[in-house]
């Protein structure tokens, strides 16, 4: 009788469903079964085994007779066939095999083989999206999708929802100087698309726009489009998705959201900034949009599966790699450089920046000497140290 094995599909289809499948195994993305012949017949336990290592469908029984090495295979043979860099997949593979050999992975607890997995992977890999862990609970709620008892979409879109987005806050600060708080780029269609315009709806009301990605670690690129396209002409080009050998569309600004083109703006970021939200930074910093504030990114460019493995474990795998249309390159492992560095108080930095642009661009005296009172009031509230302003590019 064929072995029924679950597998993951992965292609690029035609936009803007594609946004899908470049966003992480748990982005709504279509698990289903396919039947398949065997090529080596083997005991039913065994079988079980081999079948729920590869996205099958009982981890309580595999567990029973799971062995390291088999868990560790599976590692290798998916890096093998789908990691993004193919020149790295022999070293990856190497360091595996060798310390499988020396007997590191010779343990009895699934955290403790995990912990040490996925610090060689980190070692060797030096990916920010090549992970390890031990999860049981994520696991279940996969291998549940692939059963077709639970909907994965369904329990991400709340979670979504209760991030609102990802829209944590919107601040009118003093000088009409308007900040957005995004603490991820969340898409789920159009209730999405709501709020993100909403968001934008207000800091188009503003002279100055702030919008800090310091705790955004990132999310899907569909958002990222959404908002980069408000600060835009339409039909720019942004960024291309390479993935073995499928190349995606080059994705452009969006039609009809071109409403803040020249706005000044400001983009907070930290370490945490990472994945797509370095995306939007590298718009903002490639095409030169604003100034971008803070500290360097976190430098994980490189898109993301995640696969389960038996024995409820999780392997997050790079897949794809993208390319900013204004750079020609991406930013992995070396994130994107502000323009203003700043250790700390970087809202207030930027908001006495702002304050201070609009002053200089103002015909009005009055006008000009209050917004350079209230960039001073801002500056000695904050403990600033005096810096000079950045020429903007336009």
């Amino acid at each position: 009788m064929p072995l029924e094995t679950p597998v993951i599909h992965h292609a690029f289809t035609s936009y803007p469903d594609n946004y899908k499948c470049l966003h992480n195994g748990l982005d709504g993305r279509r698990w289903e079964r396919t039947g398949v012949e065997t090529d080596i017949k083997i005991g039913p336990r065994r079988a079980l085994t081999k079948a729920f290592i590869r996205g099958g469908l009982s981890p309580l029984e595999a567990e029973k007779v799971l062995q390291p090495a088999e868990v560790v295979a599976e590692i290798r043979r998916l890096i093998a066939e789908s990691y993004v860099l193919p020149e790295r997949r022999a070293e990856l593979d190497a360091a595996l095999s060798q310390e499988m050999s020396s007997g590191r992975y010779d343990v009895d607890q699934p955290a403790l083989l995990a912990e040490r997995v996925n610090a060689d992977l980190e070692r060797v890999g030096r990916d920010r999206h090549l992970n390890f862990r031990y999860n049981p609970k994520r696991v279940a709620r996969m291998t549940a999708t692939i059963a077709g008892s639970t909907s994965d979409h369904t329990a991400f879109e709340r979670e979504v929802r209760c991030r609102n987005h990802g829209v944590h806050e919107l601040k009118l600060l003093c000088g009409n100087v308007r900040c957005l708080n995004l603490g991820s780029f969340d898409w789920i269609g159009e209730d999405s698309e709501a709020v993100l315009e909403a968001a934008m709806h207000f800091l188009r009301g503003g002279d100055a726009v702030i919008i800090d990605l310091r705790r955004n670690g990132g999310g899907s690129p569909r958002a990222v489009h959404q908002v980069i396209s408000h600060f835009m002409e339409a039909g720019r080009p942004l960024v291309t998705f390479y993935r073995g050998n499928d190349v995606s569309p080059t994705f452009a600004t969006l039609p009809g959201l071109s409403t803040m083109v020249g706005k000044p703006l400001y983009v907070l970021t930290s370490e945490v900034t990472g994945s797509a939200a370095e995306e939007f930074v590298g718009h903002i910093a490639g095409y030169g949009l604003g100034e971008v504030v803070g500290a360097r990114t976190s430098g994980g460019a490189f898109m993301n599966d995640v696969f389960p493995i038996a024995g409820q474990f999780e392997l997050s795998l790079s897949v794809a790699r993208p390319v900013l249309a204004s750079t020609g390159g991406d930013w992995e492992r070396v994130g994107i450089a502000p323009t203003i560095t700043t250790s700390a108080a970087a809202l207030e930095t930027a908001h006495v920046h702002a304050l201070r642009r609009l002053a200089a661009a103002t015909s009005d005296p009055a006008k000009r000497n209050k917004l350079e009172a209230l960039a001073a009031e801002v500056s000695r509230t904050a403990s600033l140290e005096p810096s000079p302003l950045p020429d903007h590019r336009s």
